[in-house]
């Protein structure tokens, strides 16, 4: 019994993963290029940083909003908006 199922169990894993990658009809007919999709784990609450409190919203926070000032490799301060 376990010599068919494995195969069959490894034959329909291997259908799954080749399918997940494929897009969909909406996906597929897709000619905007100004659109950004990201992947997230769930769907923020609020895109407002004030009102932020898990880490789905933090993750897109980083991606859409820019800091007055980053750090670079050796943990200095170095402008990012601010340029003085």
């Amino acid at each position: 019994m376990k010599r068919f199922s494995i195969p069959a169990l490894a034959l329909v894993l291997a259908a799954a993963f080749t399918f997940t990658g494929c897009p969909g009809r909406a996906a597929a007919g897709r000619t905007d290029m100004n659109t950004l999709i990201v992947a997230t784990a769930s769907f923020p609450p609020s895109l407002d940083p004030a009102l932020a409190n898990d880490m789905t919203s933090a993750q897109l926070h980083h991606l859409i909003y820019d800091t007055l000032v980053n750090y670079d490799y050796d943990m200095s301060i170095v402008p990012g908006l601010a340029y003085r």
